[in-house]
C-alpha cells in the first residue's frame, strides 16, 4: 500500500528483536533486504530506541535513512543530537515531553529533521508544528492532515 502511495514509511526497529550480533538471521539485515526488494529505498527511514541497532544499520549500509529515538527512559536529546552526527542520522524522534521549543532548535541547528512521537490531541499537534517540528508520529492521521492543509494555505 505504501509503495503505491506518497506517504514516507518509518520502520522502528524494536530492542527485543535484537540479536547479540550481526548474522544473517538479524533483523537489520532481513530489514534491508526488505526495503531493497521493495525499492523502498528513498521513502523509508529506520528508527530505534536501541542505538545500538542504529549503529549496527549504519556500519551494514552508509545511505539508508536512520532516525534516533529519544524519550521514554533514553538518553536526553543532546546526547541523541551528537549520536545522530556520529552515525550521519537523517533525523532525531522526541517524544512529545522532550520536544521543548530549544529542544527542536538544538535539533533543527544540527540539520535533522524533528520527528516528535507520538502526538494524537489537535491542541498538541498544533502547538509542536508551530514550535517548528518537522513531523509528528500520531494514531489520528486524518486530524493530522485536516491540521497539516491548514498550515500549507
Amino acid at each position: 500500500m505504501v509503495q503505491k502511495s506518497k506517504t514516507d514509511l518509518n520502520i522502528e526497529i524494536k530492542s527485543t528483536a535484537l540479536d547479540s550480533h550481526v548474522n544473517e538471521n538479524s533483523i537489520e539485515l532481513k530489514v534491508l533486504h526488505l526495503i531493497r526488494r521493495f525499492q523502498m529505498f528513498h521513502r523509508v527511514v529506520i528508527s530505534s530506541f536501541s542505538w545500538e541497532c542504529l549503529e549496527r544499520i549504519r556500519n551494514i549500509d552508509s545511505q539508508i535513512k536512520l532516525g534516533v529515538l529519544v524519550g521514554d527512559g533514553s538518553e536526553d536529546v543532546s546526547e541523541a543530537v551528537i549520536f545522530g552526527e556520529k552515525i550521519k542520522a537523517w533525523s532525531i524522534h522526541p517524544s512529545m515531553e522532550d520536544s521543548s521549543e530549544e529542544n527542536l532548535r538544538s535539533i533543527s541547528k544540527k540539520n535533522f529533521l524533528s520527528i516528535i512521537y507520538t502526538v494524537n490531541e489537535k491542541r498538541d499537534m498544533k502547538r509542536f508544528l508551530d514550535f517548528g517540528a518537522d513531523g509528528l508520529f500520531t494514531n489520528f492521521p486524518k486530524t493530522m492532515r485536516k491540521l497539516v492543509n491548514q498550515y500549507s494555505r
